[in-house]
């Protein structure tokens, strides 16, 4: 049937819009050039604090170290020549391996001199001179060494490299 003969006029122009074809979903991969960018400097970034954490962790491992001995001395019963003797060799210990080369051959007042950086010059003086001398190793409380090696394992500084 033709659409004069129904009765209908001309065909509905709506009936033969086509629907609205919409573009293709903006893909998120590849990403742009600048976010490559701040991947790889945030790759970067994280890679060399890493390295620098574990360097610093590498290079104060002795400090950790001496203060395990330093705790396990204080848990052995000795007398106080004992101690005193053994704290001087745990810091000439870790003076050395701090990388100080002229702490093996450093004696008397040179001695006394690198510990009186970070220590008090009693104390110091007591583990450079003090330990030959009976009368100066009674001056200074047991635990008051302790503190104060303790103190000189964590800051002392190798001021010779």
């Amino acid at each position: 049937m033709n659409t004069a003969q129904t009765g209908q006029g001309a065909p509905n122009p709506l009936e033969q819009l086509k629907d609205i074809h919409l573009p293709d979903a903006i893909s998120s991969w590849p990403p742009a050039m600048g976010w490559w960018l701040v991947t790889i400097i945030i790759i970067v970034t994280l890679t060399s604090a890493i390295t620098l954490l574990y360097l610093y962790w590498q290079k104060t491992s002795y400090k950790r170290q001496a203060i395990k001995k330093l705790k396990d001395i204080q848990l052995k019963n000795q007398t106080d020549d004992e101690v005193i003797n053994t704290l001087a060799e745990l810091l000439r210990q870790t003076a050395i391996a701090a990388n100080m080369p002229s702490a093996r051959n450093l004696h008397g007042e040179q001695w006394q001199a690198l510990l009186q950086k970070n220590m008090p010059e009693k104390t110091a003086q007591l583990f450079a001179i003090g330990r030959y001398k009976k009368q100066m190793a009674s001056d200074i409380e047991t635990p008051q060494l302790y503190t104060d090696v303790l103190h000189w394992i964590k800051k002392h500084r190798n001021e010779e490299t």
